[in-house]
């Protein structure tokens, strides 16, 4: 599908669905709750929003999974230009037709004003359409530098720089209704509805972190936000992507690449590039990728994180891969640290890996990365195990091996929600995942 607005900024998606859509341009469209990607809209308006144009693929990978198996999707679309022009081209199979009639209708009407406006009036008209462009390009300007902020009932929750534009649904999970807040300290959190698009969304991220045999054990999910942790975040992200730019040599190393085992390493890179590509927020090529990790807990200790933070609660631990803040992009391998306890949770977290230094050490090897700091020119370590625990020594089949992250520090992870679990029927399943595991 390809989107346009002619000479105009696409300024707002006032519709989007990929899956079972139904409606029409004059009738408006409507989402058919039983086959809708719950991506849609955000995938799109990552993609378009401030642009003239843009292109789509109408795939599962791109909406982030399939959203009704089995079944024939489609997407339709329907977007506002800057001028004001509703576009609204309504499948993947006639919205290039319909976007190229726009760009010459738009095209036509500004060349013939123009033209008119030279004959009339002479120099007088060439002065006003400088004017003109001079102002177009300041407010365009504006509009993709100037920061963003999210206030509800007075409370300043965060500033969304552009650097955290690509998944600003996410990162204020919490701050997509004004309704039903609460807060206690520095944090604010709600209880997220049945059936809404945030829980939804919350069930989307779980599927993909390995997660869709626990949904029905879910019994409650939390949006969650500290606006101090966000605001660290950010920065954090900002500062990694310039690092990166000037200085490669020093914040970028890949001194793995000259080790005996390096092809080993190369396919752990490889699976973490996988990984990566998950996410819909995340470009090709992106310097500094976003991802979505679990960190399995207990209820009161996950509030206690989203009061205070990781490193606060000694969660820097000792463990096999390094001295770090331990996260995984699996939920079934999460379920060790969780389980047992009184109220079993995951603290859902968007997290800045950087520069990843692939782990293949194991514990008991004399090259054991076991309690050591992050490595120099790293910002984490990533390594895939089997469901023991213990790294995997050989490349294995996709979908039978697992991950652990380690951070090195505090302000590379934001807490976006809290998954509560009933632990009766969480423990069947845990039983599978039983290991040595290191909890401070």
């Amino acid at each position: 599908m390809y989107l346009s607005c002619g000479c105009d900024l696409i300024h707002e998606i006032l519709f989007a669905s990929y899956g079972t859509p139904f409606g029409d341009c004059d009738a408006n469209f409507s989402i058919d709750s039983s086959c809708h990607a719950p991506f849609s809209q955000y995938a799109i308006e990552r993609e378009c929003v401030g642009r003239t144009s843009c292109a789509l693929t109408s795939s599962n990978l791109f909406f982030g999974g399939d959203p009704c198996v089995g079944t024939f999707k489609r997407l339709y679309v329907r977007v506002l230009c800057a001028n004001g022009a509703d576009s609204s081209p309504s499948t993947s199979m006639n919205s290039s037709v319909i976007a190229g009639m726009y760009i010459l209708i738009a095209l036509y009407h500004r060349c013939i004003r123009s033209f008119s406006l030279l004959r009339a009036g002479g120099a007088g008209a060439v002065v006003i359409i400088l004017v003109i462009f001079v102002v177009v390009i300041v407010r365009r300007r504006r509009r993709r530098t100037t920061p963003k902020a999210i206030i509800y009932d007075g409370a300043h929750l965060a500033d969304v720089q552009a650097t955290v534009s690509d998944f600003r649904e996410y990162f204020l999970l919490a701050g997509v209704s004004r309704d039903h807040w609460q807060t206690s300290g520095r944090a604010y959190h709600k209880s997220l509805e049945l059936r809404s698009d945030e829980y939804k969304i919350v069930l989307g991220l779980m599927n993909l972190l390995d997660g869709s045999s626990l949904i029905d054990s879910i019994v409650r999910i939390h949006g969650v936000i500290n606006p101090q942790i966000a605001h660290n975040f950010e920065g954090f992200r900002g500062v990694l992507q310039r690092r990166f730019v000037r200085d490669p040599s020093l914040f970028r190393r890949e001194d793995w690449l000259q080790s005996g085992d390096s092809e080993l390493r190369r396919w752990v890179m490889h699976s973490f590039g996988t990984f990566v590509q998950k996410f819909p927020w995340n470009g090709l090529g992106d310097s500094v990728p976003v991802v979505a990790v679990l960190h399995g807990t207990d209820l009161n200790v996950a509030w206690k994180i989203l009061e205070t933070g990781f490193c606060a609660l000694s969660s820097l631990d000792a463990g096999f891969y390094g001295r770090g803040i331990y996260f995984t992009g699996s939920a079934l391998y999460a379920l060790p640290y969780c389980a047992a306890k009184p109220q079993p949770c995951f603290v859902l977290c968007l997290a800045i890996p950087g520069n990843v230094y692939p782990v293949v050490e194991h514990k008991n090897a004399p090259n054991s990365l076991l309690g050591m700091p992050i490595k120099s020119g790293f910002q984490s370590h990533y390594a895939l195990t089997t469901k023991d625990g213990n790294p995997c020594v050989t490349r294995m089949p996709n979908g039978t091996s697992y991950d652990e992250l380690v951070l090195d520090q505090e302000a590379q992870v934001v807490p976006i929600a809290i998954i509560e679990f009933d632990p009766v029927k969480l423990d069947p399943l845990a039983r599978n995942f039983q290991r040595e595991i290191v909890i401070n």
